[in-house]
């Protein structure tokens, strides 16, 4: 995995993890998982393990100097209000992204009907005025 990528896997799940992964558990009673998620995904954090990082052909970070790096937490309560805004938010903008990839789609295969030939727009022929819509 590319350094600095985060998955959160169910606690009833199994896995098996490979070269240059760590799994993180936190202790909920200073951080929630949902919390962590996003708080590992920023752009401060990302940095932060960037800089700790060593080699040249695959980053990696070592564990050590992973739970090295500190940062402040709100309460845990706090954590779980944040988490949900981020979710819903998060909830959001996958439903537009999905709906503009639709469009796009959409877009895509109506040029391609009107370049082909497929579907024939209508032309004005030339020198022909607009048609008078009642105002004088």
């Amino acid at each position: 995995a590319p350094l600095g990528n985060v998955a959160q896997i169910p606690e009833n799940q199994k896995y098996i993890l490979s070269q240059r992964v760590i799994a993180l558990r936190f202790n909920s009673q200073i951080a929630t998982n949902d919390f962590m998620a996003w708080l590992l995904r920023t752009s401060q954090f990302q940095r932060a393990m960037v800089n700790r990082s060593s080699g040249t052909t695959a980053t990696g970070i070592q564990r050590a100097k992973l739970v090295q790096i500190t940062t402040a937490l709100p309460q845990p309560d706090e954590q779980d209000r944040i988490s949900s805004l981020l979710n819903q938010s998060q909830a959001s903008i996958d439903l537009y992204e999905n709906d503009l990839a639709k469009q796009k789609m959409q877009k895509h295969g109506l040029m391609h009907d009107l370049l082909t030939g497929r579907v024939r727009v209508p032309m004005r022929k030339a020198g022909m005025k607009e048609r008078d819509n009642g105002e004088n």
